[in-house]
């Protein structure tokens, strides 16, 4: 998982980012934070700092799946 910043949002502390997105993920069930502790654990977890993908119509979606190259 992979969460987006806008370059255009200044300087960030990635690790405290990280770990609130995280705890984010974990909130609401054990469930959650079960496969929350899973991701972390994996390396599942990144900040990617750059502008987030817009749709032909202009709307920016909070999920968005891409298709692996091959």
């Amino acid at each position: 998982l992979t969460l987006r910043v806008d370059p255009h949002v200044g300087a960030l502390d990635q690790q405290k980012l990280l770990a609130r997105f995280g705890g984010e993920l974990a909130s609401g069930s054990w469930a959650n934070a079960f496969q929350s502790g899973v991701w972390e654990n994996a390396g599942t977890l990144r900040i990617s700092r750059e502008a987030p993908f817009a749709s032909a119509r202009g709307k920016i979606l909070p999920l968005q799946i891409q298709k692996r190259s091959e």
